[in-house]
This record gives structure tokens, sequence and C-alpha cells, in this order.
């Protein structure tokens, strides 16, 4: 099951995922972030260090919300694990965003 919790910070706002993100579950990730991205402040966080799995179709929502971020003057950042940065990795996407790993927020 995927779950994605919206928090909002005194600086920022992060997208707790966890779960899966595949075709299935991504339009949920897409959804919540477009409506983070039109929140104050405009950094918003992803954060993926529970999610078990990510296929092309999540990685294609994760360069959507970066474009509309951009488009947003918004800065989009990442959390990652080993299991999503290796895809990251793999599909030439991890120089493309801000990604930390573990649980700290990218500054």
């Amino acid at each position: 099951m995927t779950s994605v919790v919206v928090r909002t910070e005194l600086d920022h706002v992060v997208l707790e995922v966890s779960g899966d993100i595949d075709l299935a579950t991504a339009p949920q990730l897409r959804d919540a972030g477009l409506r983070a991205l039109g929140i104050e402040p405009t950094r918003v966080v992803i954060d993926l260090t529970d999610v078990t799995f990510i296929d092309s179709s999540g990685l294609g929502v994760l360069v959507l919300l970066r474009r509309k971020a951009r488009t947003h003057r918004s800065e989009l950042a990442l959390v990652s694990n080993s299991r999503v940065d290796a895809v990251l990795r793999v599909s030439g996407l991890e120089h493309v965003f801000t990604i930390s790993r573990g649980t700290a927020a990218p500054r």
C-alpha cells in the first residue's frame, strides 16, 4: 500500500512517500506534488526513504514535478534510499535532482 503524507514545515513542504510508486500509484504522488507546489513556501521535499519500489511511471512523475517546480520558480529536492538511488542512477536522473540520503532533508 502506498501513502503520501503532506507536512508543512516552517520553510518547506514535505511529501513523505511510502510503499511502491508504480503505474497504479504514481497519480497519487503526482496529485499531492502538484498541490504542494501551490503551497507557500515554495520549497518542496519529496521524502522517498520508505519507498520500496519505483518504476518508470514514478520517475516520470518526479520529472514532471521538477519541471512544474521550475515553472513556478520553486525548489524541489529528494530524500532517497539505496533502492531509489539505484533507479535514479541507472536512469541518469541522479544528476537532475538535488538528492540527500537517509532522513535528513536536503538543504
